[in-house]
């Protein structure tokens, strides 16, 4: 699934016209109704905290945060190239 959120856009990144667009995954249980794997644009640089309201999560909700395979945090710069994951918060015993 492709959009551009109010300026705004995600998965696998790659430049669109001046826009960046990278590749975006949900895993877990953080949004069930929203599609596992989604492109995303940005008309400019976000962090993953903006991106992951642009695309309608709770930033609070979030367990882990990947970009390109390397842990993150909410305040991190979203590279204009990358595949950004967000993961549920696991338990277990």
């Amino acid at each position: 699934m492709k959009r551009i959120l109010g300026g705004l856009a995600q998965i696998a990144c790659n430049g669109i016209g001046g826009r960046l667009a990278i590749d975006v995954e949900i895993f877990g249980s953080l949004r069930p109704d929203l599609p596992r794997r989604q492109t995303v644009t940005l008309e400019h640089p976000l962090t993953v905290s903006q991106v992951a309201t642009s695309i309608g999560l709770n930033p609070d909700e979030i367990g882990l945060i990947v970009i390109d395979g390397v842990q993150s945090e909410l305040d991190a710069a979203v590279p204009t190239t990358c595949r950004l994951c967000f993961f549920a918060p696991v338990s277990g015993g």
